[in-house]
């Protein structure tokens, strides 16, 4: 079986609860739409967004705020 990417955004605390959903989402679409434009098929690729929900750091100063605003890539069976 073909393996899937899983593609996750991630946002700090700051701005609300929607917002950062919303933000997550698009940065993971984001880099979703630019592995498809390298070659990538769409149909292995899968992407969510958690928001705030799941900080590296806790969002207590701009550069921890800086580790919590990504993007996770992973290969799933």
């Amino acid at each position: 079986a073909q393996k899937t990417i899983l593609i996750t955004g991630h946002t700090c605390d700051i701005g609300g609860k929607y917002y950062n959903k919303g933000l997550s989402i698009a940065r993971a679409k984001m880099v979703n739409d630019w592995l498809i434009n390298e070659g990538f098929s769409k149909h292995r690729l899968r992407y969510k967004g958690k928001g705030m929900s799941e900080p590296m750091k806790a969002n207590t100063s701009e550069e921890n705020r800086r580790w919590n605003r990504r993007v996770v890539i992973r290969l799933n069976d």
